[in-house]
């Protein structure tokens, strides 16, 4: 190799996703290492709580206002 690359990558301090609603209105955050394997079920849920204006109760470990 001629070239090697590291980086921090931010995690929240207990290592879990951040999906949900912030107090932003119209900010939605959807942030975690495992984007490619959780992609499709994450936007699942999200439209569905962002176009049906619910919370899916799955969601609840991992919203924003945990912190």
């Amino acid at each position: 190799w001629d070239q090697v690359t590291l980086a921090m990558r931010p995690v929240p301090k207990d290592g879990l996703p951040v999906i949900g609603a912030t107090q932003t209105k119209g900010l939605y955050l959807a942030v975690m290492h495992s984007g490619a394997t959780l992609a499709a079920i994450t936007a699942e849920i999200a439209t569905q709580e962002i176009l049906d204006d619910v919370r899916a109760p799955l969601l609840r470990p991992y919203r924003p206002e945990r912190f």
